[in-house]
């Protein structure tokens, strides 16, 4: 159930992030260089919100749940080096974030997008399988478990 329900949404999302993409590219004059790298970059992403996604969403009351989402939502948007750089969060926030896949998502996404100079780093890749793994392992327990 979780395999086709994620891949159903995964599938409705990717038109968007291709047009947001297309727009971005006309309105801000922006250049690719895509990495075959992509691809993995994309399904490790979607792997990761799913197992921590879905894992709350089964293990949680929904009110709890509905409280969880919107307070990752806000901690990823406000709080996580995506949009600047760590350098402007406390230390032991930064430290922090370390550990979450905010950080390591938006750079799997970017240098597969536009590769840097240095090529793609592998520890990015790293983080986000184990948070997929540990997410859907966890996941499954969850909904599997017996009452």
């Amino acid at each position: 159930m979780l395999a086709a329900d994620a891949s159903v949404w995964i599938a409705l999302a990717l038109p968007g992030l291709a047009a947001s993409l297309g727009v971005a590219a006309l309105r801000f004059d922006l250049t690719f260089t895509v990495s075959p790298l992509l691809a993995p970059a994309l399904l490790l992403v979607a792997l990761a919100s799913v197992g921590i996604g879905y894992g709350i969403a089964y293990a949680a009351k929904p009110e709890v749940a509905g409280v969880l989402s919107q307070l990752i939502l806000f901690i990823a948007l406000m709080f996580a080096p995506i949009n600047y750089p760590a350098e402007r969060l406390p230390q032991w926030l930064a430290d922090t974030h370390d550990w979450l896949p905010f950080t390591y998502m938006a750079q799997v996404v970017r240098e597969t997008l536009n590769v840097p100079a240095t090529g793609v780093a592998p520890l990015p890749f790293a983080v986000l399988a184990l948070w997929s793994i540990a997410g859907l392992a966890i996941t499954y327990r969850v909904m599997t478990r017996r009452a």
